[in-house]
Order: C-alpha cells, then sequence, then structure tokens
C-alpha cells in the first residue's frame, strides 16, 4: 500500500464556510429570538387600565342582541 502525503486544506476550505454560515445563522436567530421577547416583556410590562363600565355596556349590548335572535 502506497502512503500518500497530503493536507487537508482542500477539505478544510470547503467544509469551513459551511460551519461558519451554520454558526452565523444560529447567532442570527438567536438575536431576533432575544430582540422578540424583549419587545414582548415590555408589552407586558406596560399596566393598560381597563375601562369595565364600557365592557359592562358592552357585554349588556351583545346579551341583547342574542336573546333577540336566539328567542325564536
Amino acid at each position: 500500500m502506497r502512503a500518500y502525503k497530503g493536507s487537508f486544506t482542500i477539505e478544510a476550505a470547503c467544509v469551513f464556510p459551511i460551519i461558519l454560515f451554520c454558526i452565523c445563522i444560529t447567532m442570527d436567530v438567536g438575536i431576533a429570538f432575544y430582540l422578540e421577547i424583549k419587545q414582548e416583556a415590555m408589552s407586558q410590562m406596560e399596566n393598560e387600565k381597563l375601562d369595565l363600565i364600557s365592557v359592562m355596556y358592552r357585554r349588556e349590548l351583545v346579551k341583547e342582541l342574542f336573546e333577540e335572535e336566539y328567542e325564536d
């Protein structure tokens, strides 16, 4: 059997960009998820006041509308 002397430069030149691309895509997706979760957390921290009077009137209106349709 003949022993060949060679190097891995050609294989590394083909494989390394693929590995680097995968790492960059993973980092980009991670940053996008982080920003999305940060935005969601900020929106949940804002406490909006709920106008219970208008909710009560809307509930009564919907109740009246459904009573008229389902009376038959």
